[in-house]
């Protein structure tokens, strides 16, 4: 059973045909946008640097874990309605496992926002409380 799909395609700078993801949640991402479509053939030193860097400074994000340290009234408040979103999210998954979300769920749940800003804003704002 496949949990991953891998699509071909030719390399943006050789041609070469290259194996690359297919998922939304990946292909939505900074690196993946500047690097999926090219073979590690043709990136430089510079650039392989600067793309294992981004993957740390990724994986390390997707591992924080986040608590939710009081009650959120949600008739009251108001929240943008990315933040809110992903804050509901939060809120629902944690009342339904009773875990403590990763960055990494809520970036797989949504691939098209900047979840990244979303988190820290509402870190800043004391919503959210990152448990690392």
């Amino acid at each position: 059973m496949r949990s991953k799909a891998l699509v071909k395609t030719e390399c943006q700078r050789c041609g070469r045909e290259i194996l690359t993801a297919a998922n939304a949640s990946f292909a939505n991402r900074p690196w993946y946008r500047r690097f999926g479509g090219i073979c590690s053939v043709c990136l430089s030193e510079d650039e392989k640097n600067e793309l294992s860097a981004e993957k740390v400074r990724e994986t390390n994000l997707a591992a924080r874990r986040f608590r939710i340290p009081g009650r959120i009234d949600w008739k009251s408040e108001k929240f943008p309605e990315d933040e809110g979103e992903v804050l509901r999210f939060m809120a629902q998954r944690y009342f339904y496992t009773k875990q403590f979300i990763a960055a990494a769920t809520v970036m797989d749940e949504y691939p098209d926002l900047d979840v990244t800003e979303i988190l820290r804003s509402l870190e800043e704002k004391g919503k959210i409380q990152a448990l690392c």
